[in-house]
């Protein structure tokens, strides 16, 4: 089975196919910070959808970031 895998801007992706779902992961997503930019991602998603299509991903929000949900920290594993 072959699967294609494309790396791009979301909201400027153009390709001549559509998929049965899509993926995002590691709160990609996040790094678009203009509420039109994250709107025009989604819809262009959406175009390359096959009806009934899935996206998955997932997204951080201003207040898990504000309760420190995410704080993360590098330590050596031999310490």
């Amino acid at each position: 089975m072959s699967i294609p895998f494309h790396c791009a801007d979301a909201a400027q992706l153009e390709i001549d196919c559509t998929f049965d779902a899509g993926f995002s992961f590691f709160d990609s997503l996040n790094n678009i910070v203009e509420i039109g930019q994250f709107r025009a991602a989604l819809a262009n998603v959406r175009r390359h959808l096959n009806p009934g299509g899935h996206f998955l991903f997932d997204l951080n929000t201003a207040f898990a970031f504000e309760q420190g949900m995410f704080d993360q920290e590098e330590s050596d594993p031999d310490e």
